[in-house]
């Protein structure tokens, strides 16, 4: 395992001649020593680690100044995905409530169960395609 003096990036073999992260020529000075090769490799791992969860919190960070600007200034967007991308539409009659309706109760007058609820506003998320009511999250 060699080791790049330049930017830290290590190889799996002794004989690479140049680091592939930022081609700095690596010579037989940059041999990690066997006991010294698993401490490398945990430090670079750890580093990575570290840096990806960073990444990650700056970005909910972002989103959640993203969504309180948003809410401050009334936008309505999508509660899975943020996304102002949205269609709205009303609910049609249910064909399964009818159903039900005229099997429990055995006669045409269960048909109307279909129409429960055909007047709710619903939201359809164009991005995730996620469906909800308004004034919910």
């Amino acid at each position: 395992m060699k080791q790049c003096p330049n930017c830290g990036s290590t190889t799996l073999t002794n004989f690479a001649k140049k680091c592939s992260r930022c081609h700095t020529l690596l010579d037989e000075s940059c041999i990690v020593p066997p006991n010294e090769q698993f401490k490398v490799t945990w430090n670079a791992v750890s580093k990575s680690l570290n840096q990806t969860k960073q990444e990650t919190d700056k970005k909910k960070d972002e989103e959640k100044e993203r969504c309180a600007e948003m809410d401050k200034q009334g936008t309505v967007y999508c509660p899975k995905c943020h996304s102002t991308s949205l269609s709205i539409g009303q609910k049609g009659f249910g064909v399964g409530n009818a159903a039900a309706g005229a099997f429990l109760t055995g006669n045409l007058l269960g048909l109307a169960a279909g129409a429960i609820g055909s007047n709710k506003v619903r939201i359809t998320c164009l991005k995730c395609g996620h469906k909800f009511y308004p004034g919910k999250k």
